[in-house]
């Protein structure tokens, strides 16, 4: 089989090499990869291919040095969009809507082919899908499936602006995008809310946000970080002083210098420095930044030191976690499902569950407290994935945990 590609948030294709010898397992489309062949009957369950020797994790983010190993959504073998935005259209004209058409459809097409479908749908109806799925849909579940026919760059920055829209500022979700996107998605993704808003993003981080926090937001929000994946030791060295001059060795706290360093070096050259700064300063970096600074600027950069430290996977398994509680966030839920699909999220599944002891289905279908969820805010949040996970033994969910 040819090489795979993968296409992330801000549209960024990712090669994920070979898919050979091929094994069948249950349909896990959001939970793993998906259907291999087009489902008529959308409660019909048909077998999928997985690797049974599953190739050597490549580098899926190769600008920012981070690793993404393998997306549950990948390009549909066999795909017409016209034959797609038919169904779509069947599903939800008239009363009632088809549910389970317009989930197995639109969780087992890479957002390349959704697109596609959006023009055909267009073309063929003059009707835009996502007005009609707006008008026939509701709750959480329109916004998962509104979600997944949304260019990625364009949703990030939609997200970009509900955590800035109203009273208050989401800063964990300005932290936990502006953190995660290479330097490329965050320069499609400023594009993306210019030409939505017609206005800056920049502006509205601005107005939005003050202090430090601010310059660090806007400093990443530019899409200057450095992606080479070489580094340069006596940079690493050199960056790992400054960074204890201005903090640990001063009375006070050059905040500058922080955010020039961990908002601008690549991944890979600022872990070689985080070690640098340890054999200086006897701590790690993390601990030095929770007790030199403070507030959403300190979360921003211990966010940064948490890619580094417990990597990227880690990072994305315990903020997901961190919404299966009461007042559970299901925006947060949607955005990590949305915007990892097609990257990482197999792998973000098998690091929850190696750190939490659970899956995250079952994380997603119970309260932390262990009880069923009824929490009607969630319900259709786990309605949208829970037909995909249903005919999925747990032998199968360890085995694909494991790789």
């Amino acid at each position: 089989m040819s090489d795979t590609c993968f296409r992330g948030a801000g549209g960024s294709s990712y090669n994920l090499g070979f898919m050979e010898n091929t094994t069948p397992v249950a349909c896990l489309s959001l939970s793993s990869q998906p259907n291999h062949k087009y489902l008529s009957a959308p409660a019909q369950h048909s077998p999928l291919l997985l690797p049974s020797n599953p190739p050597a994790l490549v580098k899926s983010e190769k600008e920012s040095g981070q690793v993404g190993h393998r997306g549950t959504v990948r390009d549909y073998p066999g795909f017409s969009p016209s034959v797609d935005a038919e169904a779509i259209r069947k599903a939800i004209r008239g009363i009632g809507t088809d549910e389970k058409t317009l989930i197995s459809i639109l969780t087992e097409r890479s957002n390349a082919q959704r697109q596609l479908i959006v023009k055909e749908y267009q073309a063929a109806y003059e009707k835009k899908l996502k007005d009609d799925l707006k008008s026939d849909l509701s709750g959480h579940f329109e916004h998962l499936m509104v979600a997944l026919v949304t260019p990625p760059a364009v949703f990030d920055a939609k997200q970009l602006k509900k955590s800035m829209k109203g009273a208050g500022t989401d800063e964990d979700a300005l932290i936990e995008i502006l953190t995660t996107r290479t330097s490329r998605q965050m320069k499609e993704i400023s594009q993306a809310y210019y030409t939505v808003y017609k206005k800056s993003l920049g502006d509205d981080i601005s107005s939005e946000t003050s202090g430090d926090f601010r310059k660090a937001l806007l400093t990443l929000a530019d899409g200057r970080r450095d992606e080479s994946l070489k580094v340069d030791e006596q940079l690493a060295k050199k960056d790992a002083q400054i960074l204890y001059n201005a903090g640990e060795k001063k009375w006070g706290t050059d905040e500058d210098k922080f955010t020039e360093i961990l908002c601008l070096r690549s991944f890979p050259q600022l872990k070689r420095t985080f070690d640098e700064y340890r054999n200086i300063s006897q701590k790690d970096i993390e601990d030095s930044i929770k007790g030199e600074l403070s507030g959403h600027f300190e979360d921003l950069l211990l966010a940064i030191g948490k890619l580094l430290s417990a990597s990227k996977l880690s990072y994305f398994a315990l903020d997901v976690n961190n919404v299966g509680g009461a007042g559970t966030d299901e925006f947060t839920l949607n955005r990590i499902m949305v915007s990892r699909s097609e990257i990482d999220l197999l792998d973000i599944r098998a690091e929850f569950k190696k750190r939490c002891g659970y899956s995250l289905y079952s994380a997603i279908k119970l309260k932390s407290s262990g009880k069923p969820l009824k929490n009607v805010r969630f319900k259709h949040i786990v309605s949208s994935l829970e037909v995909h996970f249903e005919m999925v033994p747990e032998t199968v969910e360890d085995e694909l945990d494991r790789r």
